[in-house]
């Protein structure tokens, strides 16, 4: 059950009517508590719109669904839902709804009034977007393109990188198969041969010839970056000190496109320590944060995990593992970026950008 708190409201039943423009004339508003998040996702059309009031003496009160006051069919009419009164003490109750959303977005309002009906109180809106997941898992795809080199074959290079396996993630992402999505494809460039320019161009064409824009693409890099004539690179484990080979980011992401709007980049970033010839620059972990960041500004929907790779632990292990109840903080079946983030801030205080933050990574099984 979700408690949410409203600053004032006395229950008694309700009697049906509309909701008519003339009611936001001469009336008062009251608003739920800061707390309370005012615009999330939920994964499920059986709702329980839950919350605590004082008693103070309201005549009625009605939930008003869309601008409609919500009402269902009792087998002979179409009638008013009441709530279910639960009372905590003399001055407080808990009021609950059981409501059934439509699919997309919705706006729930608390009406109330007093002294026979001449004193109104509107709540503020919340808005709550019911995701269609049964939609999107018949025709969506992830796609996953993992850039996490198995190591570097100098030593110089190779010393101080971490490789960090990201399978138990995978597989985590995979279950999302016929969930949240009709199919999940993962591609690994992982081996010497798998960071040849040319291969990876190839691929990334091919899998973004099938791209649609309700699709999701996920990069994961997990390595070194340079950069050179102001483009951001990632190392390839094919490197020398003396003869450098880079993979482009902003190739990738023109090879990528713009028909896929949902995209997220985790970088689990290692700092670089050797010497190279002046033309190329040892970007820091800020530099690689504002780069990465520019290029997937362009997307509708987008967030970004930046990780220092020499804090200790996996941090795909963490992602892995996000998804559970325990993270599911405001209890809708879905872990968001945002609720990620709140699990991996005190472990690796990570950069973290979006556009929104309230945005699925994963759905719980109902």
């Amino acid at each position: 059950m979700r408690v949410w708190d409203v600053s004032s409201l006395n229950i008694t039943p309700i009697s049906k009517s509309k909701f008519t423009k003339n009611i936001y004339t001469n009336y008062q508003s009251f608003e739920f508590s800061s707390s309370l998040n005012q615009e999330y996702d939920v994964a499920e059309r059986e709702f329980t719109f839950s919350s605590v009031v004082k008693n103070l003496n309201f005549d009625n009160i009605r939930l008003f669904l869309n601008r409609k006051e919500y009402v269902q069919f009792n087998g002979i009419d179409t009638v008013a839902v009441k709530p279910i009164i639960k009372k905590i003490d003399n001055s407080e109750s808990i009021i609950e709804y059981k409501m059934y959303l439509p699919y997309g977005e919705n706006e729930i309002q608390l009406y109330a009034t007093k002294n026979n009906e001449t004193d109104i109180y509107i709540s503020n809106e919340i808005k709550i977007n019911c995701i269609d997941f049964e939609k999107s898992s018949k025709k969506a795809t992830l796609y996953i393109l993992n850039y996490n080199p198995t190591n570097y074959e100098e030593k110089k290079i190779a010393k101080g990188y971490s490789t960090q396996s990201n399978k138990v993630f995978c597989e985590e992402l995979l279950k999302l198969k016929n969930v949240v999505y009709k199919n999940v494809e993962i591609t690994n460039f992982n081996s010497v041969e798998a960071f040849n320019s040319d291969s990876i161009k190839n691929k990334i064409v091919k899998l973004s010839s099938n791209f649609k824009s309700y699709d999701a693409i996920i990069l994961t890099f997990n390595g070194y970056f340079i950069e050179k004539n102001k483009s951001l690179a990632f190392l390839s484990p094919n490197s020398t000190l003396k003869d450098i080979e880079l993979i482009y980011i902003d190739s990738i992401m023109n090879f990528i496109g713009q028909k896929i709007k949902n995209i997220g980049v985790i970088n689990n970033f290692s700092l670089l320590n050797a010497k190279l010839e002046n033309s190329f620059i040892i970007p820091d972990q800020k530099m690689v944060y504002d780069n990465l960041k520019s290029l997937i500004k362009k997307y509708k929907n987008f967030y970004f995990f930046q990780i220092n790779n020499n804090v200790d632990g996996n941090p795909f292990d963490i992602f892995a593992k996000a998804k559970n109840k325990s993270a599911d903080t405001n209890n809708n079946s879905i872990i968001s970026i945002d609720e990620i983030n709140s699990i991996l801030q005190p472990v690796f205080s990570p950069y973290f950008y979006t556009n929104n933050k309230d945005q699925y990574f994963y759905l719980l099984e109902h």
